[in-house]
């Protein structure tokens, strides 16, 4: 496999760290670049993205570091932006999620609402309900919400609703918002990234929030290449 770059960035003041992480790639830090992380984690701790898929092979290359937990708990809101999680899971997420949800006597919209907190942002849990699932579905699309309304979810329709929903979501130039659905997705990004902005720590994430994050704080300064081979 050819090793994928990714890059790491620093506060001016040096407390935070945001290291960026290719989810389907194994992690390597070259042994300058592990110490510092290690410096830092121990005085102001470690955090890893969403629920911690990535922890074990950070784990792996930097020790048993004791993690804080995931930096998205730590953000809390009643916002319906927040279930754009659902459109957010990648290929093996959404195929998981499909598998759970799967219930051809129902609506897709009913197991949708079924499912609660299971297909919402760790920042809407405790706070998802039926009123909030379809206003978001309707700001995504009315058809996309039309359909979930009317559709049995078989896992063929299941499969269609998602990818619509995805592909409404993550266009190409969906930093540049030019769906509603993308103007959520950029919305609630940008909430999740403030709160570790506001934090001192290591903070372990997908490496295509870096670009974000430097836009969110100029003062963010490049951390140095970190490759999959630790080179």
């Amino acid at each position: 496999m050819t090793p994928k770059k990714a890059k790491g960035l620093v506060s001016p003041d040096g407390k935070s760290i945001y290291v960026g992480v290719n989810h389907d790639a194994e992690f390597k830090v070259p042994r300058s670049i592990a110490e510092q992380l290690l410096s830092t984690g121990d005085r102001y701790g470690f955090w890893y993205e969403g629920n911690g898929g990535d922890r074990d092979k950070v784990g792996k290359a930097l020790g048993n570091i004791p993690y804080k937990g995931s930096w998205d708990e730590l953000l809390e809101s009643k916002s319906p932006i927040f279930y754009y999680a659902m459109f957010s899971n990648g290929t093996q997420g959404t195929l998981k999620l499909i598998n759970k949800l799967e219930e051809p006597s129902k609506t897709i919209l009913e197991v949708l609402e079924k499912a609660g907190d299971g297909i919402a942002h760790e920042a809407l849990h405790g706070h998802t309900s039926k009123t909030k699932l379809r206003s978001f579905l309707q700001e995504v699309s009315p058809s996309l919400l039309l359909s979930a309304e009317k559709t049995k979810a078989t896992k063929a329709t299941l499969k269609e609703f998602f990818a619509k929903g995805e592909s409404l979501m993550w266009p190409s130039n969906w930093r540049e918002g030019p769906t509603s659905a993308s103007r959520l997705a950029l919305k609630a990004n940008k909430a999740r990234l403030q709160t570790i902005l506001a934090r001192d720590g290591v903070f372990f994430l997908g490496e295509d929030h870096l670009q974000t994050l430097k836009s969110m704080n100029p003062n963010l300064k490049l951390l140095a290449k970190v490759t999959q081979d630790g080179k």
